[in-house]
């Protein structure tokens, strides 16, 4: 295949120099991440695509679900890919391989897709995947430690760049509110 056919990097969160180095090695060398491989005591648990939000929608059939689906049933593992609120406060998990969906049926929730709401209760259910139950401890410390999102700064950039002029330099008027005066610096940024 020529190296046009290449999908260039979408996200920007993977470590975006590897990635664009990898894509120069060509299309018969595809490769994906492993955003998680859940563990316990030493052995696999599940293997875990993540998805924010905002990401498009995942196809059962992309090549490189399709690798880690088949690499988790090789090893005899769950495979989930679990989209998440940028706040944590929903996680939307499909069970990918059939190991996940015979162990979905016994939590009583679609063996398709099933909603968590809230970090608390997503713990709960990557300790079940371990069978165990989250200390108590644990999930006390989530209840008084909510989770604060913090802001990407390559979402930033992508943001700037889809703002118009007049959106631009209401923004720059209103951070520059709070910086100190700087009158050698008083361009807008392009």
């Amino acid at each position: 295949m020529p190296p046009d056919r290449v999908r260039p990097e979408r996200s920007a969160w993977r470590d975006r120099d590897l990635s664009e180095r990898h894509r120069l090695w060509g299309y018969d060398a595809p490769a994906c991440d492993v955003d998680y491989l859940e563990y316990d005591f030493c052995k696999g648990v599940a293997i875990c695509e993540w998805k924010h939000q905002y990401a498009n929608p995942h196809s059962t059939n992309e090549p490189s679900i399709r690798a880690q689906r088949d690499l988790a049933d090789r090893a005899g593992l769950s495979f989930f890919v679990i989209r998440r609120a940028f706040d944590m406060s929903w996680f939307d998990i499909t069970p990918e391989n059939d190991i996940a969906r015979n162990k979905i049926k016994f939590a009583n929730v679609n063996p398709v897709q099933f909603r968590i709401n809230g970090e608390i209760e997503f713990v709960q259910f990557l300790y079940w995947l371990r069978n165990r139950v989250a200390p108590d401890h644990v999930l006390k410390m989530l209840a008084e430690n909510p989770y604060i999102p913090s802001t990407n700064l390559d979402e930033l950039r992508i943001a700037w760049k889809q703002c118009n002029v007049a959106e631009k330099i209401t923004f720059w008027r209103e951070i520059n509110k709070f910086a100190p005066a700087n009158p050698t610096n008083q361009n807008l940024p392009k």
